[in-house]
């Protein structure tokens, strides 16, 4: 009797496994080639955001060479960004041609984060808050676009 129990367990087991690896090869696969403008501007996002960081005394566009990325200038040739800066904080916008289904694709890579959205030229909307307001510059209506508010003392050299 016992073994009848062990093996309806290990049955159970095994079939509950199978759907586990059924759900997680629905998901994204992160390294796939089908991800990788996604993967790219969030790439490329941080990378622009760390730059001024960095370098306090930046403001307008940043080339892709000032970045390190001009190895990437053919997949990132319709990318874009703008600093700007005031005495409160320093605005930093980048964007992208992407897809509808890559943009969403590239709010989940990034663990839904709410600076994410699609540009409609002059204003910009995220899923889960909507109409996020205007851009301090005009993006691209459609394009994939982030807008982040960078604040401290070590932003305005």
């Amino acid at each position: 009797m016992p073994y009848l129990f062990l093996a309806l367990f290990l049955v159970l087991t095994a079939m509950a496994d199978t759907n586990v690896l059924r759900s997680i090869r629905q998901q994204i696969n992160p390294l796939s080639d089908e991800h990788y403008p996604c993967q790219i501007w969030l790439a490329y996002r941080t990378a622009v955001i760390r730059y001024v960081e960095k370098h306090p005394l930046v403001s307008g566009q940043i080339a892709l060479s000032m970045i390190g990325m001009d190895d990437q200038a053919h997949f990132l040739s319709g990318a874009g960004n703008f600093v700007i800066r005031n005495a409160e904080n320093v605005a930093v916008l980048t964007w992208m041609p992407m897809s509808d289904a890559s943009i969403t694709d590239t709010i989940r890579l990034s663990d839904n984060d709410h600076s994410i959205g699609t540009s409609l030229g002059n204003t910009w909307e995220t899923p889960d808050f909507g109409d996020m307001g205007n851009l301090p510059v005009y993006v691209p209506s459609g394009d994939i676009v982030s807008e982040v508010l960078l604040t401290g003392t070590n932003l305005h050299g």
